[in-house]
């Protein structure tokens, strides 16, 4: 429909804002005050239906909840006891390699923060330095980001596969 087709009834016409799709996210936090804190950021989305939050506290069973369910990104806790630091997030890659990840994390460090994205991590988030607003944001463009690498690496795969059968 172009602009000539469109009713000329002097009203204005108005669109409604494109729904997000609902992310399913899954937090990986040993601290239940870390874990209440993050919860109460989201509590608005989670009440609008933009988001669907699972906490667990150990990484035994973020795998468990990984295998049971797609999520669209993972939150991952740094400081887990059972598996601290960077192999927290080698161990979740091996679980599930296709879901985002963003790291939160009480260390505000750069050496630390290019080693996670290094492991394919989409972000690196301090805890205690975002508001509600900008932690979804910073979601959606993970989510998004991850996307379009693996759209990426696909085709990129698919032009290899068809270039090797000539």
């Amino acid at each position: 429909m172009s602009a000539a087709d469109w009713p000329n009834d002097g009203s204005d016409i108005i669109s409604s804002p494109e729904r997000l799709e609902p992310l399913a996210l899954l937090l990986i936090e040993d601290s239940p005050a870390d874990s209440r804190l993050l919860q109460e950021h989201l509590r608005e989305p989670i009440l609008r239906g933009e988001v669907m939050l699972q906490v667990v506290r150990r990484l035994s069973d973020a795998a468990q909840a990984l295998h049971r369910m797609k999520y669209s990104c993972v939150l991952v806790d740094l400081g887990l006891p059972a598996c601290p630091g960077v192999s927290a997030i080698e161990a979740l890659r091996h679980v599930d390699p296709d879901v985002a990840m963003i790291v939160l994390t009480g260390h505000d460090s750069d050496d630390l923060a290019q080693q996670t994205m290094q492991l394919g991590v989409q972000d690196y988030v301090v805890k205690g330095r975002y508001d509600a607003g900008l932690l979804l944001r910073r979601i959606r463009f993970a989510v998004q980001h991850h996307r379009q690498l693996a759209q990426l690496n696909a085709a990129k795969a698919e032009s290899f596969a068809s270039v090797s059968q000539d």
